[in-house]
């Protein structure tokens, strides 16, 4: 009880922080490139199906194209790549005097493992309205096989 009052109090002295560091971060970080990703770029939602042969992965890629996008599969793992561009493809890259610069650009990578094999040869991959969506079929060797019983 007495270390959450004495939190609330400092509530207001965390907050100028975070707006400090954030302007500190805007005028020093400020590089030509722009903001770069976060490690967890895209955000992605991973499920499977009920009966877990299969699994879905979709990740938020507004703005990109299918040509600035690289999806591969090596295991048990899936690895959504690429490079997002700011701006136009049609202008010619210049130096802007930016206003307010929130998007990141550059080359990003995210790989997630999922606790089978995937079976390469089967899986799919669309982008519609920026959104990827993945199917990832379970390997056939990762799928239970019924044994059959011999009697003796």
């Amino acid at each position: 009880m007495m270390v959450s009052r004495i939190l609330n109090e400092f509530e207001p002295l965390f907050r100028i922080q975070e707006q400090m560091s954030r302007v500190f971060d805007t005028v020093f970080n400020s590089d030509l490139d722009g903001r770069r990703f976060a490690a967890d770029y895209p955000a992605l939602n991973v499920w499977e199906d009920p009966d877990g042969q299969t699994a879905y992965v979709e990740a938020e890629l507004p703005g990109m194209s299918i040509d600035q996008i690289e999806v591969s599969v090596l295991g048990n793992e899936l690895t959504i790549s690429g490079e997002r561009r700011i701006g136009s493809q049609n202008e010619p890259q210049q130096r802007f005097e930016w206003l307010r610069r929130e998007r990141g650009q550059g080359r990003f990578s995210r790989t997630i493992t999922l606790p089978w094999e995937i079976d390469q040869d089967h899986v799919q991959a669309r982008l519609r309205d920026g959104v990827l969506s993945i199917t990832l079929p379970k390997s056939e060797s990762a799928r239970p096989k019924k044994v059959k019983l011999l009697t003796a």
